[in-house]
């Protein structure tokens, strides 16, 4: 995103790391607005690659850009910090096809690597049956994955399950892998009041519309229990199942629940702060502990949270029942998810309660400014 306009988990991150560091990004041109090459975003040295937008609809063009693009950020990175000096370099996950161009920036920079792994993969696509297996395509995604995790000096894991999962299923020295949990920014802290006299009880689903999040489980609770007329489903997100939900909605005419594609971040918060629940949702055959970062976002609005979600992340333990800031189901357990939401309907002064305690979470342990402080110290100590 862009730095000096967009709000976003990495753009909270860069914000707040600038405040103690020299920083410069490198990142790919999300629209025309963003000028190609080097500019100041936000008093940030960002420079912008191109990006070919078209080739995403495509699978085979999609996949032919992931090879390119890596060219291109070497290109770019080789003519406008040729002359700089860069003692760490910090790439998110997703994603892993630019690990040969990290390989060569600590080469070029003789600089170490700092991973935030946000996403498992080849692992996670194999879980919701986009990639086979054993096949070539996994074969080559699986060494890029290797090679990610053997040349970061440091890899940040979103929660300890993430750890352990990694501990499992690769050769990795357990001094590399260290907590560092999502964050937020404190600008997205907002006062709430207690809904004891709102006639509709509204339930939020904010984020991306895709496989993994399995909305249709939504769609079919919301047409199960339609006869409350006081409950209100909100959607509000795109993705690729977006299509699908549209039409999953109109064909079973649910009068309960609406779907937003895009709103303005002012418009957004204006919704979230009115919802009574935010709801998380994970697909059940996920094997890797996921941890969306949208929960954060509910709590910091005063929001609880109610998730469906796989069996193997710790979502619940290690975040929502460990600081009591909601409650959780397992995925396609309609019966409990439905008790869960009549329960939060009927005791206002609860559900007030644990979007509270959500709130103060956020606070004390999930600010942009506390990861910083945790990847500094992390840092710090491995130097």
């Amino acid at each position: 995103m862009n730095v000096s306009r967009d709000s976003g988990l990495y753009s909270e991150f860069i914000g707040e790391l600038s405040d103690s560091y020299f920083v410069t990004v490198v990142a790919p041109r999300n629209n025309k607005m963003d000028t190609l090459g080097y500019a100041v975003e936000g008093g940030i040295g960002v420079i912008r690659i191109p990006e070919f937008f078209f080739l995403n609809k495509n699978p085979i063009l999609k996949a032919i850009k992931q090879l390119v693009s890596p060219l291109l950020f070497i290109f770019f990175i080789t003519f406008y910090l040729k002359n700089e000096k860069f003692d760490w370099v910090v790439m998110p996950t997703p994603t892993i096809t630019l690990s040969p161009v990290v390989k060569w920036i600590k080469k070029k920079y003789k600089c170490k690597f700092y991973l935030i792994l946000r996403d498992i993969f080849p692992q996670n696509a194999v879980d919701m049956g986009f990639l086979k297996k054993e096949s070539f395509i996994w074969r080559f995604y699986r060494y890029l994955e290797s090679m990610t995790y053997e040349i970061a000096d440091i890899i940040g894991c979103m929660s300890p399950e993430n750890i352990n999962f990694l501990n499992i299923n690769n050769d990795i020295s357990p001094s590399k892998l260290k907590l560092l949990e999502n964050w937020t920014s404190c600008k997205n802290l907002r006062n709430k009041k207690i809904n004891s006299y709102r006639k509709t009880f509204n339930v939020m689903f904010g984020g991306n519309l895709g496989v993994p999040q399995n909305v249709p489980f939504l769609i079919k609770v919301a047409e199960k229990i339609q006869n409350h007329k006081d409950i209100h489903f909100h959607i509000i997100g795109t993705g690729t199942e977006e299509e699908k939900i549209r039409k999953m909605i109109h064909s079973s005419r649910l009068c309960n629940i609406s779907l937003s594609s895009r709103l303005s971040r002012n418009e957004y918060s204006k919704v979230l702060v009115n919802c009574d629940l935010g709801i998380v949702l994970l697909d059940e055959k996920f094997t890797v502990p996921n941890i969306p970062s949208r929960m954060l976002a509910y709590w910091a609005a005063g929001v609880p949270v109610l998730a469906a979600t796989d069996i193997n992340t710790d979502i619940n333990e290690n975040f929502i029942s460990k600081y009591n800031g909601g409650d959780w189901v397992k995925m396609n357990d309609y019966d409990a998810f439905i008790d869960k939401i009549m329960v939060f309907k009927n005791d206002p002064i609860i559900c007030h309660e644990l979007g509270l305690n959500g709130k103060n979470a956020v606070k004390e342990n999930f600010l942009a400014e506390m990861a910083v402080k945790k990847f500094s110290t992390q840092i710090s100590i491995f130097n």
